[in-house]
């Protein structure tokens, strides 16, 4: 079995340091050949001195790139030019003949046994949970799944998902294992032009995904860590480094987001 770990990336350098650490601490099948491979995306040179000894390329378009305490800024540009790197490591994936792709984004901090449990699952697409605060102090969680449209679903799936467990739902992302045999269906990351309403590559993907007949799961046994701003990174390092879990970071909601925009 191969299997290809990676993204692309435009992070800080503290964040960063955090990711790999995750990625390198992984436990693997015992008989699997595991890669990483990695885009730095108009990144910050001193991302390249931590990525020894995994591969890499640049690729630098000049676009900007926006992030506040508040939220993520994703113009039409951001979210093109992230198709477009994604593509490009499917296409290393069926050149280089992976059985398996597991797209990580950049803030999320795997548990060493993230990459086994999605596996054992048996699925040609799953991912693995985690919860995001929507706006600092609101205690409003969101999760990178949904069951319809853009990224809708009810406080009854939410409610559900925190129970551990394996469930088909209508998209997800960002922490994700995609079998080969999905690639070879001509599942991918390009834009559909012709759907205004989804816009973001995850979106266009799962939409071509289910059209091809695939389903699409979420794994909620371990949730993951998403060090969306630079708050939710300081209490992750104040936690992880004093005794607490990965998974604790995405436990702590204070109420879940019924999500229907």
């Amino acid at each position: 079995m191969k299997i290809l770990i990676g993204s692309p990336v435009r992070q800080d350098e503290p964040t960063f340091i955090e990711y790999l650490k995750g990625i390198d601490k992984l436990l693997v099948p015992k008989d699997a050949q595991v890669a990483r491979y990695f885009i730095l995306n108009d990144a910050d040179p001193a991302l390249k001195e931590h990525l020894q000894p995994h591969e890499y390329e640049e690729f630098n378009t000049g676009d900007e790139y926006i992030t506040t305490e508040q939220t993520h800024h994703w113009s039409p540009e951001n979210l093109n030019k992230m198709s477009v790197l994604r593509n490009r490591l499917i296409k290393k994936v069926l050149d280089e003949g992976y059985d398996y792709f597991f797209m990580v984004d950049s803030d999320i901090i795997l548990q060493q046994q993230t990459l086994l449990q999605l596996l054992s699952d048996k699925v040609d697409l799953v991912a693995n949970i985690f919860w995001t605060e929507g706006q600092p102090g609101s205690g409003l969680m969101w999760s990178n799944c949904w069951m319809y449209d853009q990224c809708a679903y009810g406080r009854e799936d939410a409610e559900r998902w925190l129970q551990p467990g394996v469930y088909e739902v209508g998209g997800t992302g960002a922490c994700f294992l995609i079998s080969r045999k999905v690639f070879e269906a001509g599942v991918d990351y390009t834009p559909i032009h012709n759907i205004q309403a989804f816009h973001g590559e995850d979106r266009w993907f799962c939409i071509r995904a289910v059209c091809a007949g695939f389903k699409i799961y979420i794994d909620t046994h371990r949730p993951v860590a998403h060090l969306y701003r630079p708050s939710v990174y300081e209490a992750y390092m104040k936690l992880r480094y004093g005794g607490g879990k990965v998974g604790d970071t995405g436990r702590r909601q204070k109420r879940v987001k019924n999500k229907r925009d």
